[in-house]
């Protein structure tokens, strides 16, 4: 399992694209704490007037990014025939566990960097937002988890992650600002409206996650391969 999530973790870190996200994180808490620093006036003392514009490029790009990378976690084993191999050196579930622990830190580790450099400026680390932060990458981890678990191809792991990535994200905020009865469910459901609580609740996201990643376990020891 370890061995699984130190491959996951050097290959993310070494492609471009996830080159690309980290140095986007990094830039915009960089420039956005900066700004905010030298307009202490016009901004307040708020720690949040920090962190905002990290917020909102996770929140609304966050499931992009994580699908962007990751879309093929598993569905890349299984097209190419490797999950046989893989699975006559280690359980099933260590397979699952490796991947998604190895994604999780790459999101750890990216995360953060930001939340650093937005806390040296702050002048406070600021604990809360990252984990609020990282309970909603968990709750995408886990989703993105589950999605190529279950498709057959890369071809479909992508279609079906670019789909999530769009509809979530404007379903989510959606729901977070309107009252109609029928979007709810997604309020409930979605990690959008546990980004504005105080509390234990930010962990919700979290722990949907882990849902996900077990679902992914019990639907993998089930498939023939």
């Amino acid at each position: 399992m370890i061995a699984i999530a130190k491959k996951e973790f050097i290959e993310m870190t070494k492609s471009f694209k996830s080159l690309f996200i980290i140095s986007l994180l990094v830039l915009t808490s960089y420039f956005m704490s900066k700004f905010v620093s030298r307009n202490l006036v016009g901004f307040g003392a708020d720690t949040n007037n920090y962190v905002s514009a990290t917020r909102l490029l996770i929140l609304v790009f966050g499931f992009l990014f994580v699908l962007m990378l990751s879309h093929d976690l598993m569905s890349r084993e299984t097209s190419t025939k490797t999950i046989r191999f893989l699975i006559t050196k280690t359980s099933r579930t260590n397979i699952i566990l490796g991947k998604f622990l190895g994604v999780a830190a790459f999101w750890l580790f990216s995360l953060g960097i930001s939340i650093t450099i937005v806390s040296f400026f702050a002048k406070d680390f600021l604990w809360f937002t990252f984990l609020q932060l990282y309970s909603f990458l968990i709750f995408a981890i886990g989703l993105c988890l589950l999605i190529s678990t279950l498709a057959k191809t890369t071809s479909m792991s992508m279609l079906l992650g670019l789909a999530v990535s769009f509809v979530i994200p404007i379903i989510g905020m959606w729901s977070m600002f309107s009252e109609k009865t029928w979007l709810k469910p997604f309020k409930l459901l979605l990690p959008y409206q546990y980004q504005i609580k105080e509390n234990g609740l930010v962990l919700i996201p979290l722990i949907m996650g882990l849902i996900f990643v077990s679902v992914s376990i019990w639907h993998f020891k089930r498939g023939d391969y």
